[in-house]
């Protein structure tokens, strides 16, 4: 009985001494190797990059007094900041914690030569490279992709999407906000389709009201609404091959302008239609022809009755045929 006990506590020590063994792992934190010792730029820091060159792509991106720019041979172009931040952030992730080969033989069989890879620069301030690396063949799961750095043959399986990130269109690299403006910044808007002319104005109570074409009290959630929608505006497609003239902005079916506080104004001219789905729209002389969506013009360029105050009987028009459907 005695020895049947001693087994018993036996047992138990070691099934405790186990537990502690696979919680702790001694061994494996005495070689454990330090994180940053798996970074594959250890120094790299994105507030230092000052150019970045995407090859293949023939992608330049330049930082110009803090604002990214995306260089082309048609010229410079404000670069999505949100696009920018996660292509350095992604390399500053960058880790050597899952080695595929260390072979140069086998850089063809992960993507990683000069036909299928993309190689990635990252300069500083003086020109110096602080990044230089390939990606090659998506991994196994379909979304992780080999990586090498230029002056190494290891070879790494990198998760995330940087693949996709570094192959998505060109459009998709520039900054496409295409009229930001604070609602509480805009004291007047002045909408013109075709020969109509439509003002509002805001009062010092900041309640809205309509000028033309009568006298009437607005629905401040509907012009809220308006002012949402013309902050968040995004050009879908760019069309910097045409001219105003090509595009119908020299003599614009649509014109929506805002005064602000500081009485400067802001425009958004509206043209031809460029498919079935969008019209071509500008900003303003000297501006890119961008592509905008329907829909979104159809709340910016609402009919008069759906302005106007709930609580005003409002007598009924015959309706127009409208411009945009």
């Amino acid at each position: 009985m005695k020895s049947k006990r001693n087994l018993i506590l036996i047992m138990a020590l070691l099934i405790a001494a186990g537990v502690i063994f696979f919680i702790e792992r001694p061994f494996e934190r005495n070689g454990r190797v330090a994180e940053g010792d798996l970074l594959v730029f250890p120094d790299f820091e994105p507030w230092k990059v000052n150019k970045i060159y995407v090859g293949s792509r023939n992608l330049m991106f330049e930082n110009r007094e803090g604002n990214w720019l995306l260089i082309t041979e048609s010229g410079a172009y404000s670069a999505d900041r949100n696009q920018i931040a996660a292509l350095l952030q992604a390399i500053r992730e960058l880790k050597r914690d899952n080695i595929a080969s260390e072979s140069r033989d086998k850089q063809s069989l992960f993507g990683l030569n000069a036909t299928e890879g993309i190689e990635v620069i990252a300069y500083d301030l003086e020109g110096q490279k602080i990044a230089d690396f390939w990606v090659g063949k998506k991994g196994p799961d379909g979304l992780s992709a080999y990586v090498k750095r230029a002056d190494t043959d290891e070879i790494v399986l990198q998760p995330g999407n940087l693949r996709d990130h570094l192959d998505k269109p060109l459009k998709l690299w520039r900054d496409r906000k295409v009229f930001p403006v604070k609602a509480d910044d805009v004291v007047e808007i002045t909408l013109q389709v075709q020969e109509e002319t439509v003002v509002l104005n805001r009062d010092t109570q900041g309640g809205w009201f309509l000028v033309k074409p009568m006298a009437r009290k607005a629905d401040g959630g509907r012009i809220e609404q308006m002012l949402t929608v013309l902050n968040d505006l995004e050009a879908v497609d760019f069309a910097d091959q045409l001219k105003p003239v090509e595009a119908g902005l020299t003599t614009p079916t649509l014109r929506l302008g805002v005064r602000l506080k500081d009485r400067s104004t802001k425009m958004l001219l509206v043209g031809q239609a460029a498919n079935e789905w969008g019209y071509y729209a500008m900003t303003g002389e000297g501006q890119s022809v961008v592509v905008l969506q329907n829909a979104v013009l159809r709340v910016l360029f609402p009919e008069v009755k759906e302005l106007e105050a709930s609580s005003v009987d409002v007598p009924v028009k015959e309706p127009k045929d409208c411009v945009i459907c």
